[in-house]
């Protein structure tokens, strides 16, 4: 029995140092903020009176030469950190610039990025054929690298001189024989040009890609545009310059059905000279 009791004792006093040492940690933890507290402002006051002692036993005139000594040598580091955070931005800027300049952008438009199967060369009212160079062969191949030269340019060139926005659409209600011919040739006179041919049809965008909406929307017709053939005038003088695309786009008729075509026209900048000075080696 005696025994038992001292048992019970020993098992009382373990749980009292137990919950003791419990306690004893949750108030270290309580007191841990207050003593980092604590800790950070007698470190600040430690600070203060340190720097108060600096002035002590100065003359007038000691203690007037120390504080514009202290303000000068502070203006001069925040000079140096405001010189430092300048030339750091205008390396960033410098960076950027480079970029701008080297990075080339394509200003195709996204509807004849690329699909068209066949593309057709021509020169002159009375449409000569210039010949043609089909996906797969060679001449393609060589086409296509002009083709992307002729639409491509850099981010901060395309921004100077208005590529990068020169983008408009125009629906003029006029049918493709009013200004492409009744055989699908130019009206004007010594005009090079080429068309895209595509075997699927096709659906015209706005400049950022999101399909292009016709003004001429109706109730019964959702007005997205669609196309196999794009017509491309090329340009005999170097430079980016204006640049004319046409696009020969189905309206439904009276009864809904796709079966009238009127001409769409596109404006936007290129350098469509490189297609033309390179007709020779293409149209061989």
């Amino acid at each position: 029995m005696e025994e038992n009791n001292v048992n019970q004792l020993e098992d009382v006093e373990k749980k009292d140092v137990k919950v003791e040492n419990n306690n004893s940690v949750e108030t270290n933890v309580q007191d841990a903020p207050a003593k980092s507290s604590a800790k950070v402002k007698k470190s600040k006051e430690q600070r203060r009176q340190e720097k108060l002692a600096e002035y002590e036993g100065l003359s007038d005139d000691e203690l007037y030469a120390k504080i514009q000594t202290d303000k000068l040598l502070k203006k001069k580091k925040n000079k140096r950190i405001a010189t430092m955070v300048g030339m750091g931005f205008a390396f960033v800027l410098a960076v950027v610039i480079i970029v701008l300049a080297v990075v080339p952008v394509s200003l195709k438009p996204r509807f004849i990025e690329s699909g068209f199967d066949t593309v057709n060369f021509y020169h002159g009212a009375t449409r000569p054929s210039g010949g043609n160079c089909t996906v797969g062969d060679e001449k393609y191949e060589q086409f296509m690298k002009v083709y992307d030269k002729a639409f491509s340019q850099s981010y901060i060139s395309a921004i100077f001189n208005g590529s990068l926005f020169s983008y408009e659409i125009s629906e003029s209600g006029k049918e493709p024989d009013d200004i492409l011919g009744s055989n699908g040739e130019l009206n004007e006179n010594n005009e090079y040009y080429i068309i895209l041919s595509f075997v699927d049809e096709q659906v015209l965008t706005n400049q950022n890609g999101s399909t292009y909406i016709s003004a001429f929307k109706g109730k019964s017709w959702d007005g997205v545009l669609r196309f196999n053939q794009v017509y491309i005038v090329l340009s005999q003088t170097d430079g980016w310059q204006q640049t004319t695309v046409y696009v020969p786009a189905y309206y439904p008729d009276k009864n809904g059905e796709m079966n009238n075509t009127y001409l769409v026209t596109i404006t936007l900048k290129a350098n469509t000279n490189l297609i033309f000075d390179a007709w020779d080696e293409l149209t061989k």
